[in-house]
């Protein structure tokens, strides 16, 4: 239910949305930040960098925040970020880790100490059972998926995925606005 702030596009009237993205904004966040301030969160990961919901809310919730960089913004979408490069380079200097998906994204990142060239691949569940919980954050980890939830951005997926790790030690929470009454209600049904 967030509306992008740092992009804009030049279609449509562009750069002059930004305020009206900041007002649709208000209420979505204080929901956002209100459930999860009672959930102790360790890392907070961004799935787009065409977003910066995620390095906003690590801030706020004194986090960790991972970026996964999937897109240059202007090249494949048209977007262009305010203050253009300079500004996104400020803003993805910020984060405690960026992730690139192929080499061209990882050269035009450009922040060589920050950023990790992970192709878009899939971990096995016997790989991720391996996986070892230190007790520097307590012995637990706790997984957060944000987002609107809907058939399109597959939520379905995480849930299947712990089931399937069965780890006591490993949580997922999910939170995001309706977008489908009965993906929700499969999603309940599935997680009883």
């Amino acid at each position: 239910d967030l509306k992008y702030l740092l992009y804009y596009s030049n279609k449509y009237l562009g750069i002059f949305t930004i305020p009206f993205k900041i007002w649709h904004n208000i209420k979505p966040w204080k929901r956002i930040v209100s459930r999860l301030k009672t959930t102790r969160i360790d890392i907070v990961y961004s799935n787009s960098s065409m977003e910066n919901s995620g390095l906003l809310l690590a801030a706020m919730l004194k986090a960790k925040h991972v970026w996964h960089i999937r897109e240059f913004g202007y090249k494949d979408y048209g977007y262009r970020h305010i203050g253009f490069d300079w500004a996104k380079r400020k803003v993805l200097k910020r984060s405690d880790q960026l992730i690139a998906i192929s080499h061209s994204i990882f050269d035009y990142i450009n922040l060589l100490e920050k950023t990790k060239l992970i192709y878009n691949g899939v971990f096995s569940v016997e790989e991720l059972k391996t996986l070892s919980i230190s007790n520097e954050i307590g012995g637990v980890i706790n997984l957060g998926v944000v987002g609107f939830i809907s058939r399109t951005k597959n939520q379905k997926e995480a849930i299947e995925l712990m089931k399937l790790l069965d780890n006591k030690n490993i949580s997922l929470h999910i939170y995001g606005a309706v977008g489908e009454q009965d993906y929700y209600k499969e999603l309940q049904e599935y997680i009883d």
